[in-house]
């Protein structure tokens, strides 16, 4: 039996994870805001012998909080899966909107590293898997500010995954696309609205956005069906190469994305070669 720790436990695609993992046999703690509210939006997480545990990874306690759950429990897996996305201009994101998106995404995030880090190490095991999502290697208007909480988590997994591995501790980046969950329903905007971007590719990146619950979005069970297996190195993740994989884009539309991007950089460092190339000292 593995013991895992869920951050966002309950909703989206931690709540679909804290499921499977209980319906496998293991042992879940739930992070979640409100207890009350989790229970009634996931009345099956109790049932299946989950326990929720109350607070906010925006806190400053969060940390300790985190670290005696780790310890008391014996956590072998802690999945970040809490988070928000701020969709707007950048422009005209106040400094109080950034500051709450990056202290959910990013800060909640390093959080709960440091909380379960020093049973992992003491123990010599452990897995951390922290849940990104296309905006976390993509950069699109309007999501300057959700962009850059993911892209910080995704530069903090790398160099976790080199400062950790001498503790056999396994970090993975879980990258989904776009899921019917109720995600959706958590997006923010800025208070100053569009301002001058009302007919720019920001607003119709907003629109689009807005519109996707009419899409074809992937199925968020499959997902965390996947991301389990991937964990646990079980199903389709036994192979070795799957096991050394640090991200994994989840979804039709992410791996595509994903495929494009890394692409279109190396395209761009085949162009500026030369240039870069140049500015050595000359011995």
């Amino acid at each position: 039996m593995t013991v895992f720790l869920i951050t966002g436990a309950s909703s989206g695609l931690g709540s679909e994870l804290s499921l499977k993992a209980l319906q496998h046999g293991h042992k879940v703690f739930g992070i979640t805001r409100n207890s009350d509210k989790a229970r009634e939006s996931s009345p099956n997480f109790a049932n299946l012998g989950g326990v929720w545990c109350e607070l906010d990874v925006s806190s400053a306690s969060c940390e300790n909080l985190i670290r005696d759950i780790a310890e008391k429990e014996n956590v072998d897996v802690l999945v970040n899966s809490a988070g928000y996305a701020l969709l707007g201009p950048v422009e005209q994101i106040s400094d109080t909107e950034a500051h709450a998106q990056m202290e959910t995404n990013f800060h909640g995030t390093l959080r709960a590293i440091r909380g379960v880090l020093p049973t992992f190490r003491s123990r010599q095991s452990g897995t951390i898997v922290n849940i990104t999502s296309g905006a976390g290697f993509i950069g699109l208007a309007s999501r300057g500010l959700y962009a850059s909480s993911k892209f910080a988590v995704e530069g903090l997994s790398e160099a976790l995954a080199n400062e950790l591995s001498p503790f056999n501790i396994r970090i993975i980046i879980a990258e989904p696309g776009a899921y019917r969950t109720n995600f959706m329903d958590t997006l923010t905007f800025p208070e100053a609205g569009l301002g001058q971007y009302s007919d720019t590719p920001a607003a119709k990146m907003l629109e689009l956005t807005k519109n996707m619950r009419h899409r074809k979005l992937g199925d968020v069970a499959k997902a965390a069906e996947v991301l389990l297996s991937v964990i646990l190195g079980t199903g389709p993740a036994t192979a070795e190469d799957i096991k050394k994989c640090l991200r994994i884009p989840m979804g039709q539309d992410c791996w595509p994305l994903a495929k494009k991007e890394a692409e279109a950089w190396l395209k761009e460092l085949d162009t500026i070669e030369t240039i870069s190339m140049s500015i050595g000292i000359e011995e």
